[in-house]
């Protein structure tokens, strides 16, 4: 959707799909890698998941568009005073339908989210890479290696 270089056929993409999902939007598994990794242990070594992650991978907000949550901070202490009483009401602004259409109609947005996606392809990749490199190695030198990087 954002890769679209025709302005207005994206723009009524956008708003066709925010209009759908009113502003739900399904997380990106960078959140949950190492939660998986934790269950994944924990099922092999015969225990029960900590994680419930079925339910926390569908969330509201443009946040989730880029691969990760925001936190709105502030560098004072009257600033801090004021997301203490407001930040609520201004993280659900921030996560409104009309503030997702906003965002995702930005240029500047689309290429800073098509560059995190091209980031995360690349890193898919390197370690798709590694592990068909690493398969036939040997057991010694797999512990080789591990020992190596250890020290």
């Amino acid at each position: 959707m954002l890769k679209n270089k025709k302005t207005k056929q994206r723009n009524d993409v956008i708003d066709c799909i925010v209009d759908i999902s009113k502003g739900w939007i399904l997380k990106s598994h960078t959140l949950f890698h190492k939660k998986e990794i934790e269950n994944a242990v924990l099922i092999k070594i015969g225990k029960k998941p900590i994680h419930d992650i079925k339910s926390q991978i569908i969330d509201k907000g443009i946040s989730y568009t880029a691969g990760d949550e925001y936190h709105i901070t502030s560098s004072t202490v009257y600033g801090k005073l004021w997301l203490l009483k407001n930040g609520d009401e201004l993280k659900k602004h921030l996560d409104s339908i009309e503030v997702m259409k906003f965002c995702l109609k930005n240029e500047e947005f689309c290429k800073i989210v098509n560059q995190t996606t091209n980031n995360l392809k690349a890193q898919a990749l390197k370690l798709e890479g590694n592990r068909n490199h690493r398969k036939n190695w040997s057991k010694t030198r797999i512990w080789d290696n591990e020992i190596h990087a250890f020290f």
